[in-house]
């Protein structure tokens, strides 16, 4: 069984090796956005592999940033660059979006896979009633609306789930992250991954690199290698949820993708400390999307 640290920044196993979170890289990945570090392409690893040499040898390198409301660039490195606060600050600000809104819409996921999906006006009382239960700061017409799309989709489309909030690793690189749900649309597997929210390209390299992680973690053996076997033949794949629709966007390259994200460790680890967040070996990985959806009620 997997477990994860008290911050939400990091997983571990049980014998405590702690493994980055795909999510966390995905928004280094995205303040170092100059058009090239999500480009998913071999421009994008050149880039990443410069930044990671530049930090490590204590040089220079470019960050994008704005001044004075206007896009500019400045020289930093790691002695100048405060980064660990940002970082942190960062995580902890989408944490709370997540609890938002994200949160809610894969508890949602999680019923409709377990029980069968709700109406579309149904869906949208169902999420603001969770909400309201976890006592959630939140915007009533962001959840309901986004929740509704959800179900719009849900319908439109049919998916048959296999399983959902699948946690997957990759014991090579330390990094690890679960993915929403794994399902069967018209005779093709996909590995999906719900945002609530505009499409981003950095979405396509984080769903492309849970596709690629070699390990699922259950607490069955033979259900975690007959996941791991299903995983790798699907298609990875985004459900956007706007305000009025949701968009389903497969990715087509995911090798590319993943490569461009996953080229981003050694900068990350560079920039961030594991020194100062402890497993809390009580807390399990295997039931966070509201534990409960009351498994599916």
């Amino acid at each position: 069984m997997l477990r994860i640290t008290e911050d939400q920044r990091f997983y571990a196993d049980p014998d405590g090796v702690m493994y980055d979170r795909v999510s966390n890289l995905v928004k280094m990945a995205e303040y170092f956005d100059d058009g090239l570090v999500y480009a998913g392409s071999a421009m994008a690893a050149k880039r990443a592999k410069e930044l990671v040499d530049c930090a490590v040898r204590g040089e220079l390198f470019s960050r994008p940033t704005v001044v004075g409301g206007e896009p500019a660039t400045v020289e930093t490195n790691l002695e100048t660059w405060d980064c660990e606060p940002w970082i942190r600050n960062h995580v902890a600000a989408e944490m709370q979006k997540a609890r938002n809104r994200g949160h809610v819409i894969d508890a949602l996921a999680v019923h409709f896979a377990a029980c069968g999906p709700l109406s579309v006006a149904d869906a949208g009382l169902w999420a603001l009633e969770h909400a309201t239960e976890a006592q959630m700061s939140f915007d009533p017409v962001s959840i309901a609306s986004r929740a509704s799309c959800l179900a719009a989709w849900w319908a439109k489309v049919d998916p048959k789930p296999v399983a959902w909030q699948v946690t997957v690793s990759d014991p090579e690189d330390l990094i690890a992250g679960t993915l929403d749900m794994l399902c069967v649309i018209e005779g093709q597997n996909y590995l999906l991954d719900w945002k609530a929210g505009a499409y981003k390209p950095v979405y396509k390299a984080q769903v492309s690199t849970y596709r690629r992680m070699p390990v699922v973690w259950h607490s069955d053996p033979e259900t975690a290698k007959a996941l791991a076997l299903f995983k790798s033949e699907c298609i990875p794949a985004l459900v956007c949820l706007g305000e009025d629709r949701a968009q389903f966007r497969p990715v087509a390259d995911p090798l590319k993708w993943s490569s461009a994200l996953t080229s981003h460790l050694g900068l990350f680890r560079a920039l961030t400390s594991k020194e100062d967040s402890p497993v809390d070996k009580e807390l399990s990985h295997t039931m966070t999307v509201f534990e409960k959806a009351e498994v599916a009620a």
